[in-house]
């Protein structure tokens, strides 16, 4: 796909909230490939990034995940495709070696590779340098999709990624079998965690249990559960008073879980502005980022809690802080549409409107993008002369606008910015060339409506009235009076000049 067809698209993410990345099955640099027919992947695209012509072309291609934005879409990377990424549903995806109990597995070769792959999955011992390029059995797939592996001398833990998929695996271990019954018998030998409870009364606010564990046991205070210390659980709950006695008791404020969260990205994801307040009091790092670069402001902008952004704003948050994808929390405010949290972060006086995100959006390009008419308005009051900057394709807000039928948009920046109307891209495209490409015939209509110009050429040495010709989609209505007359008129035009000539 060309630089063009990259920008367009419904462009309206559907926000699932935070913890939709946070509990992805997807994790960057898994194998994954688009699953199913062009209608049903159109229909899973709709407020995922949108469908676009070329996309077809992917479908059932090995892709890598890049990242899990925090609306839970997965971005793809297609390295034998020109590294084109694409945005996408994650019910459209598959991964492309799953693992089920009963596997026969080949153990990858490389120690390095082996050693980044298993830190955070069952780490990394000099001893596993004897079972690499070895064959063993699934014994176990785990929640996180670890794998427990068993062959002569032991069992492993290791993660997928340290795993092919050899032919002869037996299915006669899978389902309801022998699977189970290892399942069962493996679940039972693994036991409850060392400490367990005491993160359990954390979490269920049992204030007396966790008094008792800190008085006996205090050196073993940040323990984890299941990942979790007992202050991230208890931040998350909005149990106050027992934050505030593992905060005296000496609880660690900046432990991360498996996926770099803090106590404070804790009190985010589940609205606790309480908490929070706790949290940044007794010195909580307000910049502290996890695995996806979020903050605990990204977090709460996109769970639209007010009261969480209104404590982080007023604890001078850093506004300005990208995550995986290149997104600002005003990105995330812009996709979410929430008026009163943008107005919040925009009357910041350190809110940089010019950052771009991976796709090469600022603040005034994303707004386009997404159809949001009120930041398009809020932006341009603020900051009207990044009306015309472009993106590395040459895209402008207007352009990107047109191509993606936002006539709302199209006018606020025609009045509101007074974008040149005209401007060109890196293919000579104006953004009525694209709005006529497109077949938006509202936008075509409004951007004849305030003279664009008609006769412009693209790279290519096309006008408008080539691309319209061409272009079977085009049909003008009849009461499409403005644009039947002004193609009538450049017709004439050509008509005309041709017989001079």
């Amino acid at each position: 796909m060309g630089a063009a067809e990259s920008t367009v698209g419904s462009g309206e993410f559907d926000l699932m909230g935070a913890m939709g990345a946070l509990q992805s099955r997807f994790r960057s640099g898994d194998r994954v490939t688009m699953s199913g027919d062009i209608s049903s992947l159109r229909t899973l695209q709709e407020g995922h990034g949108g469908w676009c012509l070329g996309m077809e072309f992917f479908i059932g291609k090995v892709g890598i995940v890049e990242g899990v934005d925090i609306t839970g879409d997965v971005l793809v990377k297609y390295a034998n495709h020109n590294n084109q990424i694409l945005c996408l549903n994650p019910k459209a995806l598959k991964k492309s070696q799953e693992f089920s109990i009963g596997d026969s597995v080949k153990i990858i070769e490389g120690i390095q590779r082996v050693k980044e792959y298993q830190e955070g999955h069952g780490e990394w011992n000099d001893k596993m340098a004897s079972i690499l390029g070895k064959t063993a059995k699934v014994m176990l797939v785990l929640p996180n999709d670890d794998l427990l592996v068993l062959m002569p001398g032991g069992m492993w833990r290791l993660n997928p990624k340290c795993c092919e998929k050899v032919s002869n695996s037996d299915d006669s271990e899978r389902g309801t079998g022998l699977g189970n019954l290892l399942q069962k018998l493996l679940l039972e030998n693994l036991g409850t965690p060392p400490l367990d409870g005491f993160v359990k009364d954390a979490a269920r606010g049992n204030i007396q249990n966790v008094r008792e564990f800190i008085k006996n046991q205090r050196s073993e205070i940040d323990v984890k559960s299941s990942n979790r210390t007992a202050l991230q659980v208890a931040s998350g709950k909005g149990h106050e008073d027992i934050v505030l006695m593992l905060l005296e008791a000496g609880a660690d404020l900046e432990i991360q879980d498996d996926d770099g969260d803090t106590a404070l990205h804790y009190s985010s994801y589940r609205d606790q502005p309480e908490v929070m307040e706790i949290l940044l009091s007794k010195g909580a790092n307000i910049k502290a980022v996890n695995d996806k670069h979020f903050t605990a402001l990204h977090i709460a902008v996109s769970s639209e809690s007010v009261k969480c952004v209104r404590v982080l704003l007023k604890h001078s948050a850093a506004v300005n802080i990208q995550d995986s994808n290149g997104n600002t929390p005003l990105h995330l405010a812009i996709m979410k549409e929430n008026d009163k949290i943008f107005d919040m972060l925009i009357s910041d006086s350190k809110i940089d409107f010019t950052i771009r995100n991976k796709r090469g959006f600022n603040a005034l390009h994303h707004a386009a993008f997404n159809g949001n008419n009120f930041a398009t308005e809020r932006i341009l009051e603020k900051h009207r002369d990044i009306v015309d900057v472009k993106k590395d394709d040459g895209f402008t807000a207007l352009h990107v606008a047109a191509v993606n039928g936002r006539k709302d948009i199209i006018k606020t920046l025609l009045t509101v910015g007074q974008a040149q109307i005209d401007i060109r891209c890196t293919s000579q495209m104006t953004p009525l060339h694209l709005a006529v490409r497109e077949c938006y015939m509202g936008s075509i209509e409004l951007l004849i409506s305030k003279e664009a110009d008609i006769n412009a050429k693209d790279d290519d040495g096309d006008t408008c009235l080539h691309l319209a010709v061409s272009n079977r989609k085009i049909t003008p209505r009849k009461d499409s009076e403005i644009l039947k007359k002004s193609f009538r008129e450049t017709r004439n035009k050509i008509i005309i000049t041709s017989q001079r000539e």
